[in-house]
Order: structure tokens, then C-alpha cells, then sequence
């Protein structure tokens, strides 16, 4: 029998004896393990050297077998690109084409001059007011406003004689005479005010229908105005007519509204005036009454105004 055969070794007992050693070796005192510290750090390179062949042999690999699944990826993202970039594209063109029809149905945009009252006529028979807004800020000849009265903007706030006037969201009379700081505004109430075209919408509850009636109001002083030779067979002179329905809604009656027409004045939409207080009978004409009407705001206690620029009338939509 041969030595060889005699001491023949199997691979568990040579793993076992490997494992028992490992575990010995966490009992070793230190004096004999830290020097080995120091043989261990001569194998770095190598493994450092073995690491970074793996990496560029994984890498090699994956660029050989890979490649047509990467592409196929990449044809995959542009192809979604490309979908969002048409539909964003496409969203685009309908936000254009609801722009347009916004711009088409709403009146254009107005700057609105802000100015205060800072005085009323002294002259008793005229109704005006001074308002702190000039020429020099915006405001012209015949500009639209709410109020005779002067108001603290001229010739130097871009005021305008003509320019129209609001009062809380109501006309209430134009730019008569126009300085540098300073303005004077005419009510509609003024007697001496031209006449205007306006409208009658009937109120009822919550809910104003127009009345089918062109019709134009004057200035009659006192903080009044009047419309004048409206026929009688138009107003609701009776309790009795409410039973009508829809044709006592197109019947004129006290508590209605009354505002600029459409398209007039040049102001872009109508705005509200005053509300009829009375029906009178003209004496001479008994077939025909005269409407009184009051602004919806007390013109004494506004201290407050906005001046309205005499729109174009290329740029004006009626409504």
C-alpha cells in the first residue's frame, strides 16, 4: 500500500479543519495577528486589478448583447415624445380658439381714471362738481362721468373733456370743462344736459328684462331726470295688468331701471343711469306720460368717481 493511499485526505475533513482553524483564529492574541495587517495589504492590487476586469467584462457584455433592447427603448421614448409634443401642439390651438371666442364676446378693456370729489357748484340752478383729475392724467372734453361736480384730476391726469363718469357702477355724467389738476364734471341731472338715448328694464325680483322701447332722457334739475313722451298704452298703470304675464313684463311701471342704450355714448356696454320714482301725466298730451327718473346713488354723499375714456368707435362691440 502506497503512502498516497494510506493518507488520503477527503474535501469535507480538509473544509472542516479550515473552519475549525477560522474559528481558533478569533481567539489569537493580537501580538500575533496585527502583523498579518500588514501582509494582507500586498494583495490590494490584485484585487483591485481582478475587480476592474469584471466591470469592463460586464460591460462589454451587456454593449454585445444588449444593443437591439436599448434601441428599442430609444425608439420607444421618441415615439411617446413626439405624441406629447402633438398634443400639446393640439391643446395649444384649442386654448387659441377659446381665446378668440372670449375676446369676441366680452367688450374690450377699459382703464378706468379714478378721481375724488372735491367740490359742487357754488351756482344753485346748475349741478356740477369738481373732481382732482386733469388733462395732464388722462381725462378729456365730454368724458363720461357720475355727477356734476368737480373732482381732483386734469388735463395732468391724462382727463379729457367728454369723458364719461361712473359712480358705483352707475353713469352719472360727463367732463365739462377740463384743467391741468383739475376737472368739472356735469350730471346727467343738469338742466342744461344734452340728451342721451337710453333704455327701461323691467325688474322683477331678482331678474331684468329689456323693454323693447328706444326712448332718450333729459337733465331736469334738483337731482332728476325725465323721459319724456312715453306712451301711455306702454306703462303699467294698474295692479290689474300683473295678470297679463309675459306682456306685463314688456310694460314700463315705477321701480325700473333705466340705462344708456347699447352702442351709445361711446361706452362699450350700457350701463345703469337711474330708476323711475314716478309716472306723470302730461297735461297737454293726455295720450303721452313723462317718466321721472333718480339716480341710483345720492350725489351729494360720493366722494368717489371713475372717468371713463371715450372709447373709438373701430374698437367699440356692442353687446
Amino acid at each position: 500500500m502506497s503512502v498516497s493511499s494510506r493518507f488520503n485526505i477527503s474535501r469535507n475533513a480538509i473544509f472542516a479543519a479550515l473552519l475549525g482553524a477560522s474559528f481558533l483564529a478569533l481567539f489569537l492574541p493580537t501580538w500575533l495577528t496585527n502583523p498579518l495587517k500588514h501582509i494582507v495589504q500586498f494583495l490590494v492590487p490584485a484585487q483591485d486589478l481582478s475587480r476592474t476586469g469584471a466591470v469592463y467584462a460586464a460591460r462589454a457584455v451587456r454593449e454585445t448583447g444588449g444593443g437591439p433592447l436599448e434601441t428599442g427603448s430609444e425608439g420607444a421614448i421618441e415615439r411617446e415624445l413626439a405624441a406629447t409634443q402633438a398634443l400639446v401642439l393640439q391643446l395649444e390651438g384649442e386654448l387659441q380658439r377659446l381665446r378668440a371666442l372670449r375676446e369676441s364676446q366680452l367688450p374690450p378693456a377699459i382703464p378706468l381714471l379714478d378721481a375724488k370729489v372735491v367740490g359742487h357748484d357754488v351756482a344753485g340752478w346748475r349741478e356740477s362738481a369738481l373732481v382732482s383729475r386733469g388733462s395732464l392724467r388722462g381725462v378729456s372734453w365730454r368724458d363720461w362721468v357720475a355727477s356734476r361736480f368737480f373732482v381732483n384730476r386734469g388735463a395732468a391726469s391724462e382727463v379729457e373733456s367728454g369723458q364719461a363718469v361712473l359712480a358705483r357702477e352707475t353713469l352719472v355724467g360727463r367732463v365739462e370743462q377740463v384743467s391741468p389738476y383739475m376737472s368739472r364734471v356735469q350730471l346727467l341731472s343738469d338742466i342744461d344736459s344734452p340728451r342721451i338715448e337710453v333704455r327701461i328694464a323691467s325688474v322683477s325680483g331678482e331678474r331684468a328684462t329689456l323693454i323693447d322701447y328706444a326712448c332718450s332722457l333729459r337733465g331736469m334739475g334738483r337731482g332728476r331726470m325725465a323721459i319724456e313722451n312715453v306712451e301711455s298704452k306702454l306703462i303699467q298703470t294698474s295692479e290689474g295688468d300683473e295678470a297679463e304675464g309675459a306682456e306685463a313684463r314688456q310694460k314700463i311701471r315705477v321701480g325700473d331701471l333705466v340705462y344708456s342704450a347699447p352702442g351709445q355714448l361711446g361706452l362699450p356696454v350700457p350701463m345703469a343711469v337711474g330708476k323711475i320714482v314716478d309716472v306723470t301725466e302730461n297735461p297737454t298730451k293726455r295720450l303721452v306720460s313723462t317718466l321721472v327718473v333718480e339716480p341710483l346713488v345720492t350725489i351729494v354723499d360720493v366722494r368717489d368717481v371713475f372717468i371713463i375714456p371715450i372709447v373709438p368707435v373701430e374698437t367699440l362691440r356692442i353687446p
